[in-house]
């Protein structure tokens, strides 16, 4: 997860970003998502973002958001990704606080929604592989 600062950089992006599935298992937040983009040579930046100090609120869920930089790519064609973020750095985390992420992403026609994922505790989970339009996009 990375930490935007106060008066920091802001090289996390506000692309448009669907995210499809979010599943919390005991060690990663793994995302399946959509974006928009053109060419299968410019490197997109998805990233998980908190502000500077945030921490579980009192039922333990952490407001995080999902960015997108298309760093100057068209924004034309549909694409699937997924991206994992381990959760060992997460504030909470090894104190077993947190319990879930409230997700904020800039979607890509509905524009801003927030999404809640807990903690998943089933041992087997089935997630959708859409192979008929494979992502390139490289992950920074």
């Amino acid at each position: 997860m990375d930490i935007l600062k106060e008066n920091g950089d802001d090289i996390y992006g506000h692309d448009g970003i669907n995210l499809i599935t979010p599943i919390m298992g005991k060690t990663h937040l793994t995302l399946m998502f959509q974006i928009l983009g053109f060419s299968s040579d410019i490197k997109h930046r998805i990233s998980l973002v908190a502000t500077e100090g945030t921490v579980p609120d009192a039922n333990g869920y952490m407001a995080v958001e999902l960015r997108h930089n298309a760093e100057g790519d068209r924004q034309e064609y549909l694409s699937h990704g997924y991206v994992s973020f381990p959760l060992s750095d997460i504030p909470g985390y090894k104190e077993g606080k947190l319990q879930g992420f409230k997700i904020k992403t800039n979607t890509i026609n509905n524009g801003e929604e927030t999404v809640t994922v807990s903690y998943n505790k089933s041992k087997s989970i089935n997630i959708p592989f859409i192979q008929e339009d494979m992502s390139n996009t490289k992950i920074k």
